[in-house]
């Protein structure tokens, strides 16, 4: 029993001491159209907008806020980045009720035209 007790209090122990962050540079190499966001307001606000609730771009940043949609509502965002690169959003969302809200979006990111090349890099 004192072995078991002693067990559980060392592994107790590393639990506390273990790391659960993030690594900030997580995303930053590949993939990263992930993290474009949409909306003025949230992109204005440094995309700290998880608790912002009522409007239409709440299904993109955190669903849950959808059930504070009040009346119809539609947005449409377009952005070029660089390269050729265009972000495209389209959504419409509809409050039912006292039950919550729903909410249809369409987020599209073209890349533009890639150059394929062979192994000795022609065209």
């Amino acid at each position: 029993m004192i072995r078991k007790s002693g067990v559980c209090l060392v592994l107790l122990i590393l639990a506390a001491f273990a790391r659960g962050d993030v690594d900030e540079s997580s995303g930053t190499m590949a993939m990263t159209f992930l993290k474009i966001g949409i909306g003025a307001e949230a992109i204005s606000m440094g995309e700290s907008v998880t608790a912002l609730t009522g409007d239409l771009y709440a299904a993109y940043w955190n669903p849950a806020g959808l059930s504070y949609v009040q009346q119809n509502q539609i947005g449409f965002m377009h952005g070029e980045w660089f390269e050729g690169i265009k972000h495209e959003f389209a959504g419409f969302a509809h409050p039912i009720g006292q039950v919550g809200g729903f909410a249809v979006t369409v987020n599209y990111l073209s890349y533009g035209q890639i150059d394929r090349r062979d192994t000795q890099g022609n065209l």
